[in-house]
């Protein structure tokens, strides 16, 4: 089973209100090992109740718990604001055309002495609205020396992870073309 929880807090500025909700999703596995989870919709969190809302997602995960037969497999709590509804000002910002980011599994150890079996794999992700004047001369890659790439994989490299939550270093940005 998955709970979902989400929560709305109303920012107003700038013309229009920025919407935050958070959804908690609790997992569960079945008999056969098969997946299945449920949502909530919680209420509203903020910097002086963010550590009892997260307890209390907990509890909400037990009293669920009590009434399944399934395995708690996770809890996964999700974060997602509405920053504009505006369309971008440049017609080139286009959903097709994406920064194609490769980035590998650095980590060979979660913890000592256990493996970590994302080590040396490489991952994927796709940026939209690439802005190709940060291609390198002549190429389809991005330019390395760009002070826009510099602090975006700066800021990739501390905070993201591989999927088996590996530290992570980007391999290759380039550009590429998809179909939505």
């Amino acid at each position: 089973m998955s709970v979902t929880l989400k929560w709305t807090l109303k920012i107003e500025g700038k013309g229009f209100t920025t919407m935050t909700q958070v959804t908690l999703h609790i997992a569960q596995n079945d008999h056969d090992g098969e997946r299945s989870g449920t949502s909530i919709n919680w209420s509203a969190i903020n910097e002086t109740n963010f550590v009892d809302a997260f307890a209390n997602m907990a509890i909400m995960q037990a009293r669920i718990d009590a009434l399944t037969l399934g395995t708690v497999a996770e809890r996964t709590v999700t974060f997602r604001t509405r920053v504009s509804n505006a369309a971008a000002t440049s017609p080139n910002a286009q959903r097709e055309t994406k920064w194609l980011v490769v980035y590998e599994d650095i980590t060979q150890e979660i913890t000592s002495g256990v493996p970590n079996l994302g080590y040396g794999k490489l991952f994927t992700l796709e940026i939209p609205c690439a802005d190709l004047s940060l291609l390198r001369t002549n190429s389809d890659e991005i330019d390395y020396s760009n002070a826009a790439y510099t602090a975006f994989k700066t800021a990739f490299e501390t905070h993201a992870r591989s999927p088996y939550g590996g530290s992570v270093r980007i391999r290759v940005v380039r550009h590429v073309g998809r179909n939505v």
